[in-house]
Parts: structure tokens; sequence; C-alpha cells
């Protein structure tokens, strides 16, 4: 950053050999920077030397400069202003997050002390400029008189030295001349007397001057002894307000979070009751549409096996026959032993044991491959339907369904309820019908196989929605994510 600095010399000197030295030396700091000290005034000593006059005989009034003889005056020092500085000002140091912006006084006192600086300058000049006109006119005074003299005196020499007689000056010429001489001294003195007082009254203003500057300086103490205080009470009151500030805005914050917990806790309530209400729509769709998949595989079983009859004999056995055409009955009874598990290949039973195979298929048939296969396939449709629902693109409904770990384990929680749905069913009605057989009730061993088997698959749907309804899927699908989440820690 730039600093302008303006250094002035005075010099004054007098015919009675007083000089005096006056530096003045004005620094102006850039725009923003922190003042320097206060003004200090250094005294330099100047002395004052008087030359002893001497004589001539061509000048007895002279000095040998052509001056005349000064005033015995004793030597006096004369108080030099050297330099003005600017106090070392520094601003309090607060914990306050304000921005402190500079102070102005000390930008006047830099102001006052310019202006002081070039008033003492002015005077200065102007009191130089008075002596140095006073010289010269004495000088000039003095030069011609010396030369008129001298004149006279080479006149006078040149006339003695041809013979020639010079006419003495008169008395009254004599006189005359005595009295200018005369004159011309209480001139020289008086000049010098005013010469003095105009010194005196430079010291008195130089006495203003430094009262003026012990003035500035006091202000500026005071200014800079009231600045902290002002500064503190500026601080305290913006702190007050700062916690009124912190009140109102801890105020607000309370309410507008007290509000939106309370919109947050109608729109999670409003949520909850939707998503539980979509939940239970998408639970009873699937309920219906898983029986209605059982009671549709357990309807083709039966029209599968509608061609095998069961009759009661008089001797208390039951029969066993195939309404096909002749030739494919032996075929018949092998395609249901093998592929429902029905093993009725001969022609007369016992009750026991048409009920006991008739039973044993019903539960063959609701584990095998097959039962397996129709499960699972039906949960995956019923949970790609359900957690596929409202996707915007192939990626959304891959990251819904098949890259979900929730997604696979609905779907085996589903298949496996599925399968032991079926299981279910088959043991509570094989298991009635060996029972009441061993009861005496022959009567149950004669009922056709297709009633049997669709008996069987409604029992399996009424099963399968009392078990959705004690969240017995929702229960098995947490087993699986604990399970998957632990067979992944493993090879994680």
């Amino acid at each position: 950053m730039l600093r302008l600095e303006h250094t002035t010399l005075y010099k004054a000197s007098d015919l009675a050999g007083n000089e005096s030295r006056e530096t003045t030396r004005i620094l102006i700091p850039p725009l923003g920077a922190t003042p320097s000290p206060l003004p200090t005034r250094q005294v330099e000593p100047a002395e004052t030397r008087i030359p002893q006059p001497q004589t001539t005989n061509n000048c007895p009034l002279m000095t040998d400069d052509c001056s005349l003889p000064a005033l015995p005056l004793s030597p006096t020092r004369t108080p030099v202003v050297s330099a003005f500085q600017s106090p070392t000002h520094q601003a309090p140091i607060t914990n306050s997050p304000i921005t402190n912006h500079p102070s102005p006084a000390p930008l006047f006192g830099a102001a006052a002390l310019t202006a002081l600086a070039a008033a003492t300058g002015l005077a200065l000049a102007e009191r130089k400029r008075r002596k140095d006109a006073m010289r010269r006119a004495i000088a000039l005074s003095m030069s011609k008189r010396c030369r008129d003299e001298e004149a006279r005196q080479r006149a006078e020499a040149q006339a003695e030295a041809v013979g020639l007689s010079v006419p003495k000056p008169s008395r009254r010429n004599a006189a005359e001349e005595a009295r200018k001489a005369q004159a011309y001294l209480l001139a020289q003195i008086a000049a010098q007397q005013a010469a003095l007082e105009q010194t005196v009254s430079h010291r008195g203003q130089d006495a203003k001057i430094e009262r003026m500057e012990e003035a500035e300086g006091a202000a500026l103490a005071a200014a800079k002894t009231a600045k902290p205080q002002r500064d503190e009470q500026a601080y305290q009151d913006y702190r007050a307000g700062e916690r009124d500030a912190e009140t109102i805005v801890a105020d607000y914050q309370t309410r507008k979070a007290v509000q939106e917990y309370r919109a947050g806790e109608r729109d999670v309530a409003t949520t909850s009751q939707h998503a539980e209400t979509v939940k239970s729509i998408s639970d009873w769709g699937a309920n219906i549409y898983d029986s209605a998949v059982g009671i549709a595989v357990g309807a083709y079983a039966a029209w599968k096996a509608r061609m095998l009859q069961f009759r009661t004999l008089e001797s208390g056995h039951i029969s066993v026959s195939a309404t096909t055409p002749e030739g494919t009955r032996q075929a018949y009874r092998a395609i249901l032993a093998a592929e429902q598990n029905f093993n009725f290949k001969g022609t007369r039973y016992l009750p026991q044991t048409v009920t006991s195979r008739t039973a044993t298929g019903l539960i063959k048939g609701a584990i095998n491959g097959d039962a397996w296969a129709l499960a699972g396939a039906t949960s995956f449709i019923l949970n790609s339907i359900e957690y596929g629902w409202g996707s915007t693109s192939v990626d959304d409904l891959a990251n819904r369904t098949i890259k979900n770990q929730d997604f696979w384990a609905s779907t085996a929680a589903d298949a496996v309820v599925g399968v032991a749905t079926g299981f279910a069913a088959a043991a509570v009605v094989g298991g009635t019908i060996v029972g009441l057989t061993a009861l005496g009730v022959t009567a149950v061993a004669a009922v056709p196989l297709a009633v049997t088997i669709g008996v069987t698959a409604v029992v399996a749907a009424g099963i399968g929605w009392g078990l959705s309804a004690l969240g017995v899927n929702d229960a098995l699908q947490g087993t699986f994510n604990q399970g998957i989440d632990w067979v992944q820690s493993l090879f994680g």
C-alpha cells in the first residue's frame, strides 16, 4: 500500500547572527490503514553566535562585510519542530461478531495535524520572507554608503597625488554626516529591536501552537479512552438484541417443528392407513387367486378321476370299476396310479383299503413335484403383481421384484404355505375318511374318488384363508429374510 511522506526544512537567520532551523515531516497514511502515533514535538537546539565588530579606516562604522555592528545579544536556543508523527492507534479487541469499521476519530486527528503543520509552515515562511526583505534593504543601503565613501576617499587620494588641494568638509557637513550616521545607527537598532520583538512574537505563536497540539492530543486521548467504552456498550446492546433474536428464532423453530411433526403424524397415519388398506386388498386378492387356482387344480384332478367308480357289494367289499371304453380300463387305472398316486388296479377291495389308498393318494398328490411347481408359479405371479404394481420402467420393475430380497422371501413363504395348505387339507380329508371307516361307517369308502378330491380342494382353500388371516405368510416371510441375511453374512 502507498504511504505519502512530505518533509520541509525551514532555516532563518538575522543580522545579529541568530539562526534557527525548523523541520516539518507530514506522514499521510493510505486509505483504510491504521494511523501512526500521536504528534510529538522534538526540539533541536540551535546555537546563536554573535560576531565581534571590526572597524576599518575606510568605513569606520562598518564591519568587514560592510554591515553595522550587531547589538550585544546573549546566545539563545530556539526550539525547533522537527517532526510530526501520528499516534499508534490499535482498535480494541472484542469478541463481538459485529464487523468493526475503522473509527473516524484518527482520520480527523490526522487531518487536524496536517492543517496545523501547514499553518506552521506558512507562518515560518512569512517570517523568513520578512527577515530576508529587511536584510536585503539594509545590505543595499550599506553597500551604497560604502561605495560613496570609497569614491570620496579615492578622489581625495588622487587629488593629493597631483598636488591639488581638496576642500575639507566643513563643520556643517561633518555635523550632517554625524547626524546621518547616528540616524542610521538608531534605525539599525530599531530594526534589530523589531526583529527581536518579531522573534518573541513567533515564540508566542510557537507556544500557542504547542498549546493547540496539547489540546488536540488531550482530545485524541479522551476520544481514545471513550471509544472502548462506546464499543463495549454497543457490543452489550448487540448481544442483548442477539439473545432476543435467538429466543424468537428458537420459538419459531419449535412451533414449526411441532407443526411439521403433527403434519407428519397425519401423513404417516394416512399413509399407514392407506398402506394397510392396500395390503388388505392385496392379501384378499391373493387369497382369492390362490384359492381359485387350488380349486381349479383340484377340479381338474377330480375331472381326470371321474371315470373311477366305487360300489359297495353285499359281501361288504368295495367294487372298483372304470367306465372307460373296453380295452382302456387297465391303462386308465395305471395312469391314475402314476399321475395322481391312486393305486386301484384291482377290482375289489376292503373298505379300509379303499379309504387308506385314497388318503395316501391325496397326501402324495399334495407334496409331489407338481404341487411344488404349481405353488411356486402361483406365488411368483401373485408377488410380481403386488411388488411390481406402479413400476415406471423395466428397470424399476426389476428393482422392485427380482432384485428385491423381500420379493423372493415373500414368494418362498407363499409357496411353502401353499404346499402346506394342500398337505393339511389332504391329511384332514384322508384322516377323516380313514377314521370313519375304522369306526364302521363304511359308506364313506363308496364315495366317488372325484368327490373326495373336490372336497379336499375346498378344504385347502379354507385352510389357506385361515393361515393368511393369522399372519402366517408374513411371519414366514420374516423368517426367510433373516435366513437370507444370515447366508449373506457367511459369504459376505
